[in-house]
């Protein structure tokens, strides 16, 4: 245990007795983004239970290599916690390093104590480079929010103090919703329905739809389904996460995305789904036009953030 004596600061690992204060930690941070979903204690320890092998199965090829879950108390209030997990470099991948890479899936502090979220922080890079690892990500899925997540700037308290630690900003991107009803057919798609085909894998909350053209794969839009470690939360079913959509360079600019995300957003809403989000680099101005036009509208942006580790 590492305490800050001027102020009786303490660095802990999490345990059931901290439970109740974490979920007033977490919820205050989660009422300012989509869903809004404010979360009771059995929820909470569903996350913390559950998102692990989630993932694992999401991405076998990120072999884990271990995991620590931190807190910083005073007496008895929470003033912030944090989740790291290491993980293996993929197989093939151009990493910089065959070293560890530690990743922040979680993280949630008081806005108005600076001290103890910095405190957590250096704690944190400090068992990375103990472990070796190459650099630290504060960025892609929280646990406790739906697709990528990364730091929202409506939690700016979080950025700027990984940034006083030297995390440095990787890339921006614009979070958009849309509730979502029953779209009429196409008059006339730009592609012809049987060049449509639907990968559904229900056991893992995934549907893919594909067009193709001559056995060439031209266009691609893929949902997901929210994690059911999240289950019970209001509205759960209700939600989807746009994960991917593609076109073909050559089939570009002919209504192929459009139709592909219409007509992914039907089956969703046949399926009952109300609310739909997906993610636009910020920068890319002819993504955020596209989403604008198809009914998104932006909520708040999320930033990714890194420290590199000599």
């Amino acid at each position: 245990m590492t305490s800050l004596s001027s102020r009786r600061l303490e660095i802990t690992e999490f345990g059931s007795t901290l439970l109740s204060n974490l979920t007033r930690l977490a919820n205050s941070h989660l009422s300012t983004v989509p869903p809004g979903w404010q979360l009771a204690p059995q929820q909470v320890e569903a996350v913390l239970s559950g998102a692990h092998g989630f993932w694992r199965l999401r991405y076998p090829d990120r072999e884990q290599a271990g995991q620590e879950t931190l807190c910083v108390t005073e007496l008895v209030r929470l003033a912030a916690a944090a989740r790291l997990v290491y993980t293996h470099p993929s197989p093939g991948a151009n990493s910089e390093s065959p070293r560890l890479e530690a990743h922040l899936s979680w993280l949630f502090a008081d806005p108005e104590d600076d001290a103890a979220f910095g405190l957590l922080i250096d704690e944190l890079v400090a068992r990375a480079v103990r472990r070796g690892c190459s650099r630290v990500w504060a960025s892609t899925r929280c646990d406790f929010g739906i697709g990528w997540f990364n730091l929202p700037d409506t939690w700016p308290h979080l950025i700027r103090g990984l940034q006083r630690a030297g995390f440095e900003t990787v890339d921006r991107w614009v979070m958009l919703t849309s509730d979502i009803g029953l779209p009429e057919p196409a008059e006339d798609p730009p592609i012809r329905r049987r060049e449509l085909h639907w990968e559904v894998s229900e056991s893992s909350l995934e549907w893919r739809l594909e067009a193709r053209r001559d056995g060439e794969v031209i266009g691609e839009c893929e949902a997901w389904g929210i994690p059911p470690y999240l289950k019970g939360c209001p509205g759960y079913s209700e939600w989807v996460t746009l994960e991917w959509l593609n076109v073909a360079e050559s089939y570009r600019r002919r209504g192929i995305g459009r139709f592909l995300l219409q007509e992914q957003l039907r089956a969703q809403a046949e399926r009952g789904v109300k609310h739909a989000m997906l993610w636009a680099e910020s920068g890319n101005l002819a993504a955020r036009r596209f989403c604008d036009a198809a009914g998104f509208s932006p909520r708040t942006e999320s930033w990714r953030l890194v420290k590199r580790l000599g």
